[in-house]
């Protein structure tokens, strides 16, 4: 209560967005026909679930029959969907309940983005850039079109993970902020490897940071304990087969496991004893990284061309290779490409505008940004559906120095001509 009511402006705006975002969105809520295809079969996988299909079957037997398509998708997703359609069906029926998942889950995702980005926009500067990254949240079409109703699949929850662990780097308790950036990258993972580089990206920032200064080991350690113990328990809870699971390229699999058990064990023994030599602290890091690589590898070489790296190669002729999400940025449209890239673009400029007035005591969190801003903007270049996570991360710091300017002119004492 206190959240809101400190920031009901906030949650204000989001109620007067969301409302839009329903009624334009009320064609595909009506027909629970969604955005794209992957929205439509993540419907048909919830209903298969909500009618007995097994917890640790995810696979679509409409599809290849008899055998069925194996999906590799996560049952995380479908229970936020599955949970409120089963409250609500009593009352509005099981298509009624379904509509109002559809817009529900979404839209309360939408909030609780919004709320964070505000929350580190507030943290690295003031309350008035909480207030700026909020109408530039629920104004940026790169994340709406992925938090809309019945955007129903996993990539809102992407999202969300990835700015709940963006947040806990402005966290001062290490312990927490490690324990819930942990389990935040390991639940990131589990829905979908595409979150693979972008959580190398915690890692190396914290590796770094711990190399150089060995008492930044705390928040690296917590991380660590986390992220391995989440993954294996989020395994074990939607694996049937546990270590015997055939191992699959696009989710988490036994090698996975493997590869993170050995990094984790390596690198809790190596923070825990600090070595004094900052040498031997990058020799660790180097060796658990390198070692997790040849484990995953090792037991699935297959890999090693990514999560679709075995298709069939007319597959992907003629299909992966279509789909333009998953290509560089110089395979889309110029126009297409500006608007995905814009929020981005504005992010790096107002970064480079930015860092050299601010403080000297807010200049960390500032490069801090700048390093996950700067990671984002490459990823987005090389994977165009990775924008989405990118244009979140520019939001903060757009918002920052819109509200400075925003500041010096208040204070200008020359009034504008």
């Amino acid at each position: 209560m206190a959240a809101f009511r400190q920031y009901w402006l906030i949650w204000l705006i989001w109620a007067l967005i969301s409302v839009v975002l329903v009624i334009q969105s009320w064609p595909q809520i009506t027909t629970l026909s969604g955005w794209d295809p992957d929205d439509q079969l993540r419907l048909v996988q919830l209903r298969d679930f909500l009618n007995g299909q097994s917890w640790f079957d995810a696979t679509q037997y409409r599809m290849n029959p008899p055998a069925g398509a194996p999906m590799h998708w996560s049952r995380l997703v479908e229970l936020p969907l599955a949970l409120l359609v089963l409250a609500v069906s009593p009352l509005f029926g099981h298509h009624g309940a379904e509509m109002l998942a559809g817009r529900m889950v979404p839209l309360l995702l939408l909030g609780w983005i919004t709320f964070m980005l505000a929350k580190i926009a507030q943290r690295i500067s003031s309350r008035e850039a909480a207030l700026v990254a909020t109408l530039i949240t629920l104004s940026s079409s790169t994340l709406l079109m992925q938090l809309r109703p019945m955007r129903v699949d996993h990539h809102g929850w992407q999202i969300a993970m990835a700015v709940l662990a963006l947040s806990t780097m402005f966290w001062t308790n290490s312990r927490n902020a490690g324990r819930i950036l942990g389990l935040a990258l390991a639940i990131w993972l589990h829905m979908s490897l595409d979150g693979a580089p972008m959580t190398a990206a915690f890692f190396l920032f914290l590796g770094v940071r711990w190399i150089r200064d060995p008492e930044q080991g705390q928040r690296l350690f917590w991380t660590l304990l986390s992220f391995c113990g989440t993954s294996i328990l989020l395994f074990l809870a939607t694996q049937a087969q546990w270590f015997y699971a055939e191992t699959y390229c696009d989710t988490v699999s036994p090698a996975h496991i493997f590869g993170i058990l050995f990094a984790t064990a390596l690198m809790l023994v190596a923070i825990a004893y600090l070595p004094a030599d900052w040498r031997l602290r990058l020799a660790a890091a180097i060796t658990a990284s390198i070692g997790a690589l040849m484990i995953i590898f090792g037991i699935a070489p297959q890999c090693m061309g990514g999560a679709f790296g075995n298709l069939d190669p007319l597959v992907r002729e003629y299909w992966y290779s279509n789909i333009k999400e998953g290509l560089p940025i110089w395979h889309q449209d110029w126009r297409t490409a500006m608007g995905l890239m814009a929020g981005l673009i504005a992010g790096a400029i107002c970064w480079v505008l930015l860092l050299p007035k601010v403080k000297r005591d807010d200049r960390a969190k500032i490069v801090s940004m700048g390093f996950f801003l700067l990671y984002g903007l490459i990823l987005s270049l090389l994977v165009v559906r990775t924008v989405s996570v990118a244009s979140a991360f520019a939001i903060p710091i757009t918002a920052t120095f819109i509200a400075m300017l925003f500041k010096r002119y208040r204070q200008s004492k020359i009034p504008v001509q």
